[in-house]
């Protein structure tokens, strides 16, 4: 019989990154014909009800975002491939600190560039602060992502309502002016998640390893441009939830 500390020690090996759950590897990436679409405020309805009604931590929906994410990024490059994890303050970068522990785990060479540093207290601060634990190489200088072989966008998410501006707007030029694979979390950075639009430029992704379901804007017919590739990443929400709040992609 399992106990509540049986499943808590589980909890957090997994966390603690000693071990990949053979579940998680296995449904990393939800099938094609159960992919669902969502527009902005479902995706975040979806979140709130898996924390709220199901009882799903953030944080572990967070940790299962970036274990099927990492999946992905290790088949865009070899073994002795460099990646540079560009991390924003919000979910998103929180996923992309996760990651870099567990490619770090799996031997790969691994660079965070932090843009904006997270709450202590969130989830992605708590990833963060993990990552600084193994003292996983941190910088702030953009031009170390054109030297890696892998960049992963963990910038910016489907909260976007504005032009982006200032430094965000810089990462994304640089990353784009790299001419090197791209890995973009859930979305590119700078794409409206209804609209599937630049807002004003947005990161050209090779791969968008997008959680729990596609976005609106990803059926627009120019969002292709910066998604690239799109994988959809089996964040563990109940797809009884999946169901009711999203609906199948247009074909």
């Amino acid at each position: 019989m399992t106990t509540n500390d049986d499943m808590a020690t589980d909890g957090i090996a997994l966390l603690a990154g000693r071990r990949l759950d053979p579940y998680h590897q296995d449904m990393a990436l939800i099938p094609c014909n159960q992919v669902r679409v969502f527009d902005r405020d479902a995706m975040r309805l979806l979140d709130a009800r898996c924390i709220a009604e199901y009882g799903i931590p953030g944080i572990v929906l967070m940790e299962n975002a970036a274990v099927g994410a990492v999946e992905i990024a290790l088949s865009m490059t070899e073994p002795n491939g460099r990646m540079a994890i560009v991390c924003g303050r919000g979910n998103n970068g929180g996923d992309g600190w996760a990651m870099a522990r567990h490619l770090c785990n799996q031997g790969r060479a691994v660079c965070v560039i932090e843009v904006a540093v997270p709450d202590p207290e969130s989830d992605a601060g708590i990833h963060r602060a993990i990552a600084l634990a193994m003292e996983i190489p941190v910088t702030d200088n953009l031009k170390d992502m054109c030297s890696a072989d892998c960049i992963i966008d963990a910038m910016l998410g489907t909260g976007l309502d504005r032009d982006v501006q200032d430094h965000l707007l810089t990462t994304i030029e640089c990353i784009n002016a790299c001419q090197t694979p791209v890995l973009a979390i859930d979305i590119p950075s700078g794409l409206h998640a209804d609209r599937g639009t630049p807002m004003p430029d947005a990161v050209r992704a090779t791969t968008t390893a997008t959680m729990g379901g596609w976005k609106l804007g990803f059926e627009q017919p120019n969002a292709s441009i910066y998604t690239g590739k799109i994988e959809t990443v089996d964040i563990g929400a109940p797809r009884i939830l999946s169901d009711k709040l999203g609906r199948s992609r247009n074909t």
